[in-house]
This record gives C-alpha cells, structure tokens and sequence, in this order.
C-alpha cells in the first residue's frame, strides 16, 4: 500500500515508502535515521521525478507542464513583506 498525502500549508507531498522484505526495512529506516538515502533521476515526457533506491518508490516528482507548475507556484508562494 502507498499513500500520498499533501501538506496544504506548505506544498510538500508527504507520503510512504514501501519495502517487502526486513533487510530492505532495515536499511531504509537507517538511511532515514542517518539522512543518507539515495536516489535515482528520473524523466519523463510529462514529469521529472527523484526515485529511492532502496524501495523503488517515487519521492518526489516536478511537472513539466508549465500551467500546472504555475497554478502551484501561484497557490503556494508566500507574500513578500
């Protein structure tokens, strides 16, 4: 099971990686703990996207299509000042 969830304050896609075995768990949760994951850089026709080596999940992902990279940058930029 993945789910994906989005943080509205913020933007940031917050979700699960998934591992099927306890070695892959292992080495996943100790990437995590010492902030060493590692990804491969993916792209697509439609999007880029940043996948975690260990479980082959998508991490994060940017679009290419520049209406919908606009609609997000317009609801999510901050005020200056």
């Amino acid at each position: 099971m993945l789910g994906i969830q989005v943080n509205l304050a913020t933007g940031v896609a917050n979700g699960v990686l998934v591992v099927r075995t306890i070695p892959q768990c292992a080495d996943l949760l100790r990437r995590v703990v010492t902030n060493s994951l590692e990804f491969e850089l993916r792209d697509s026709p439609s999007m880029w996207y940043l996948e975690e080596k260990v479980s082959g999940c998508v991490y994060r992902v940017v679009s290419k299509d520049r209406k919908l990279t606009n609609c997000f940058w317009n609801f999510y930029r901050r005020p200056s000042g």
